[in-house]
């Protein structure tokens, strides 16, 4: 009798060591949720970058329209404010010569109406002074003048890169848009046709 207990003791052991055995032998059933883990935080990662890149590229397309936009505003906004500087110049500088007459844009420097070191192609960002036109006043038969000086001052881009706006100003000192053809305002004829420019508030 005790050797038949002691034989069920000692099969109950061994099948409890095997199952121990087995168990430490396949720890895979243990390591299963954790490379689930990996794979699932992966596939999140890969989801949130694509997520980001999306935005960004969204972000990119809505943006840069706005921001060449607000450039070439900004752009134009300083060539209309330098124009009418240069008017405000050509005031200032008739009062000052006994011949009534305004001044060339050398004869500005001269009198530092215009700072020195300026050129017609670096006085305006983005534009070039093309016109920088002075008419002396007309006499009449009596030595007084038939017609007053005049003056004309026209910016052109630089580039149609930006789709900026030509301008000028002349001794009205009204500021003036080109609205005629672009590659027709550099005729005399064209310069002095207000048909072909729209006057700016």
């Amino acid at each position: 009798m005790n050797d038949e207990l002691s034989d069920q003791n000692n099969e109950k052991d061994s099948v409890e060591e095997k199952e121990s055995n087995v168990w430490y032998e396949n720890p895979q059933k243990e390591k299963e949720p954790e490379s689930a883990v990996k794979r699932s935080g992966c596939h999140s990662c890969l989801y949130w970058l694509a997520v980001f890149c999306f935005i960004f590229i969204l972000a990119a397309f809505l943006g840069i329209p706005q921001l060449v936009k607000a450039r070439r505003s900004a752009w134009e906004n300083r060539c209309k404010l330098t124009l009418r500087a240069a008017g405000s110049a050509q005031l200032a500088y008739i009062d000052t010569t006994a011949e009534n007459t305004y001044g060339t844009f050398e004869a500005l420097q001269e009198t530092e109406f215009i700072q020195p070191g300026h050129t017609r192609e670096n006085f305006i960002d983005n534009y070039n002074i093309v016109v920088f036109d002075v008419d002396p006043p007309t006499m009449s038969f009596f030595g007084l003048p038939a017609y007053d000086s005049t003056f004309t001052i026209i910016a052109i881009p630089r580039t149609q890169k930006f789709r900026l706006r030509t301008f000028g100003i002349s001794q009205a000192q009204t500021l003036r848009v080109w609205v005629g053809d672009d590659d027709d305002w550099s005729t005399d004829t064209s310069i002095r046709d207000h048909t072909k420019w729209g006057v700016l508030r």
